[in-house]
């Protein structure tokens, strides 16, 4: 049978030929076809495409258009029409001077997104943390990390300088990647969410946003139905625009591309193709005589799987999850929170009822509940069957908060799945989460709730990270996890990221996880989340709270700095007091914010060995030591090699296609 399958490959036709003779696709004046891989609207191959790219057919290779020294070229590696953007090879190189990289991924209508790190070399006079998230790599870990041989001059330099943009901005700066006045661009990365929900750093790769000229007045008219026109700010200042497809829709968006169309009805028409090409090389009587012998063969062997499938799920307690069968740990040892029926939480909620909805989040909806049986109000929440929160996650989350109990956390009541369900039950918090008041503009915070909001969510992290028989690395802290009780109690919660230490002699765990903005530089660049990276984003909150900003932050000049430096910046001039939220209008005390935001500081120091403990900040913010003493100016770290080595284009493709 496998060589039956194999026979079928090679009777499949093949495309060689130059795209430009080859089928455009749906656009007919463009033509999107390299050999046997076909690009989205609005890339092609021919004059009529908006973003022409080059193709090399006869190993369906698409490039850039630009051509680099001694014919280099830049293979494009992936392509994500949920986030418009393309992901390119930048192989390591001692010799691209940063203009010439800046031209060779800069077109009329692409430039590099604000998700890629740049990394350069040679005649860096000053790492200037100031003009992006700067950060130095000894030369040795990066050469060892990108398998290259020194290059010339590199051994008289110590360190690699990386710089990137902040979140809030879609394109890199390149003025930011020139004030550092180094000679070349060693290579680039790309911050890549994982399916399982975490981030990493993969180098050797830039990401490309794209637009076409215009604004959505004068080209709405170019999407498809069931799209929307997005205005986007191009790196010149100018405004583009794009197509993309309306939630539960895929596609291009264009109308002279593949329109819009249900993910489902794709694979459909894929599979009817399929069967059309198959139909045309394979002659009817040996098909005829393979399905007379798949339908004696297959029955058998089908009630023989389900057999064997039904006697170890009875054995080891395993149910059915998304037609895969799962091992069935939550029954097994949890105490205290108990499982629910799925009509339980359905009657509760009113059949999830949107009247009902608290708020919706990356991993789901949250919907609030009250539960006759017990007499208590409940949050449940609904995990989306295309959330990246999978089984694994779901186990985690309910394995991990249930061994927990203390006052700043979130308490698990129960848990439900069954099928293609996933659902969490936690006590009601009726305030909400801290973002929500934090940036209420009918509403101030007054300062005495939030000095004692931070206080709790240290209580909660001390609590995790030293008072348990496991440390739990919680790996997603951020306003919107903190949530209020009644009495504007802060509680930690959401640990469906969260890790268990097993060796308390260790204090990181693989994989990272978080929100831009929060995530330690470091551990992105590391490979790795520890109790120092839930320090630095507690940094992070610590001065959100104090100051009422945001992590990434727009300056009346319109350049957007992080947090953590423009706070530092106002402490190294002694006056650390004017980045209190303005709001407050002066009612807040002097001596409590400011060893709330020189914590942040130390907190979020860029050097983690320069970190205090979680102990030691609250000592600091309970007034029982004195504050640390800082340096005037905003330190740039200098950051150890990542745990994984230097990734290929392949394994990126699966993570960022789906994303």
């Amino acid at each position: 049978m496998h060589h039956f399958f194999l026979f079928l490959i090679f009777l499949l036709p093949h495309e060689t030929s130059y795209s430009a003779a080859a089928a455009s696709g749906s656009g007919s004046q463009c033509s999107r076809r390299c050999g046997s891989t076909a690009v989205p609207y609005p890339f092609g191959f021919s004059a009529g495409c908006p973003i022409p790219l080059f193709c090399d057919a006869s190993i369906s290779t698409l490039i850039l258009p630009y051509i680099g020294k001694n014919g280099t070229t830049y293979r494009v590696i992936a392509f994500n029409s949920t986030t418009s953007t393309v992901v390119v090879g930048l192989p390591p190189s001692c010799s691209r001077s940063v203009p010439e990289a800046r031209r060779e991924l800069s077109g009329g209508n692409y430039g590099v997104s604000s998700r890629t790190w740049m990394f350069l070399r040679g005649g860096c006079r000053e790492i200037n943390a100031s003009v992006g998230v700067g950060c130095s790599v000894p030369v040795d870990v990066m050469s060892r990390l990108l398998r290259t041989a020194q290059c010339d001059g590199l051994s008289n330099e110590t360190s690699v300088v990386c710089v990137a943009s902040t979140a809030a901005e879609q394109f890199l700066r390149w003025e930011k990647v020139e004030k550092q006045q180094c000679d070349d661009v060693l290579t680039s990365a790309v911050i890549v969410d994982t399916a399982e929900g975490t981030v990493s750093l993969e180098y050797g790769l830039a990401e490309l946003g794209w637009w076409l000229n215009g604004t959505c007045t004068g080209g709405s008219e170019r999407c498809a139905a069931n799209a929307t026109c997005i205005g986007v700010k191009t790196p010149s200042g100018e405004m583009g625009h794009r197509c993309a497809c309306v939630a539960g829709m895929v596609g291009d968006g264009f109308l002279a591309g593949d329109g819009c169309y249900l993910a489902h009805a794709s694979r459909s028409k894929h599979r009817r193709k399929l069967v059309a090409v198959l139909a045309s090389v394979v002659s009817v009587v040996f098909l005829l005589s393979l399905s007379i012998a798949a339908s004696f063969l297959l029955p058998r062997c089908r009630r023989r799987n389900t057999m064997k499938k039904t006697k170890l799920a009875l054995k080891l307690g395993t149910t059915f999850f998304r037609g895969e069968l799962v091992d069935d740990e939550l029954d097994q040892g949890v105490e205290g929170p108990r499982r629910f029926s799925y009509n339980e939480l359905a009657s509760a909620t009113d059949n999830f009822s949107d009247d009902r909805a608290l708020g919706r989040g990356g991993f789901g909806s949250v919907y609030q509940g009250f539960m006759s049986n017990i007499n208590y109000e409940v949050a449940v929440k609904r995990v989306y069957e295309t959330s990246r929160q999978g089984w694994k996650e779901f186990v985690s989350e309910v394995q991990i908060i249930s061994r927990l109990r203390h006052r700043n956390l979130v308490q698990l009541i129960g848990w439900c799945h069954g099928g293609d369900e996933l659902l969490l039950v936690y006590e009601l918090m009726h305030n909400g989460s801290l973002d929500t008041h934090l940036y209420r503009s009918d509403c101030v915070l007054a300062w005495p709730v939030r000095y004692e909001i931070v206080l709790g969510v240290g209580s909660a992290l001390l609590y995790l990270h030293q008072d348990t028989k496991q440390r739990v690395v919680h790996r997603d802290i951020k306003p919107s996890n903190i949530m209020l009780d009644a009495s504007f109690t802060a509680k930690l919660g959401d640990f469906g990221l969260a890790r268990l230490i097993n060796d308390g002699r260790r204090s990181h765990t693989t994989g990272i996880a978080g929100t831009m903005g929060y995530i330690d530089p470091e551990s992105l660049l590391a490979g790795r989340a520890s109790v120092e990276s839930d320090v630095y984003s507690f940094g992070i909150v610590l001065l959100e709270v104090a100051s009422g900003q945001r992590p990434a932050l727009v300056q009346e000049d319109g350049d957007v700095v992080h947090l953590v430096q423009w706070v530092w910046d106002l402490y190294g001039k002694g006056s650390i007091l004017d980045a209190a939220d303005e709001r407050f209008r002066g009612e807040f005390d002097g001596r409590e914010i400011e060893h709330v935001m020189v914590v942040g500081l130390w907190c979020a120091h860029p050097d983690r060995g320069m970190r205090p403990s979680i102990r030691q900040a609250m000592n600091v913010l309970r007034f029982e030591t004195p504050l640390p003493s800082l340096p005037a100016r905003m330190p740039v770290a200098t950051y150890g090699p990542p745990t994984n080595p230097l990734s290929s284009g392949t394994s990126v493709l699966s993570s960022i296609s789906g994303r």
